[in-house]
């Protein structure tokens, strides 16, 4: 039982510290060329420290669920018709295909990266976050053994 509450603690600072080094991260590159897309990236690393903060006030049904869209979240990264979608918070690696021209295979692996964008470009591209398809089946566990808590 210890054991799954250090593997919860670890889970929630883990979602606490991305998200504070991501708010920290869009204040230092001054993202004022756009509020819109501040407020969008700000409510997402947002929501990231709000699960967290869940799991370490032992809310755990509710901090585990939010932490299981947190995640969802972040497991698609696309690029369709001028519009791109990307949100990997925290450690990622990522597989893609960048269809633009040629059909091209991508890796990417990284700490922090987003990308929100509605312009005429055209790039047609979907990356998949290896990372957070781990953490979801990790979280499953954890709901599973959190029952007994």
């Amino acid at each position: 039982m210890k054991t799954i509450q250090n593997k919860i603690k670890i889970l929630a600072s883990y979602q606490i510290l991305t998200g504070v080094l991501g708010i920290l991260f869009l204040l230092f590159i001054n993202l004022k060329s756009s509020s819109t897309l501040f407020i969008i990236i700000t409510g997402l690393y947002s929501f990231s420290i709000y699960a967290g903060y869940s799991l370490l006030k032992k809310n755990f049904e509710k901090g585990l669920d939010l932490s299981i869209y947190n995640q969802l979240i972040q497991i698609l990264g696309f690029g369709i018709s001028g519009f791109a979608f990307e949100y990997f918070p925290g450690i990622f690696v990522s597989l893609g295909l960048n269809l633009t021209n040629d059909t091209i295979i991508n890796y990417n692996a990284g700490f922090n990266s987003w990308i929100l964008n509605l312009s005429s470009n055209s790039n047609l591209f979907i990356n998949v976050n290896l990372v957070a398809i781990v953490f979801i089946i990790f979280i499953f566990k954890l709901k599973n053994n959190s029952n007994a808590l």
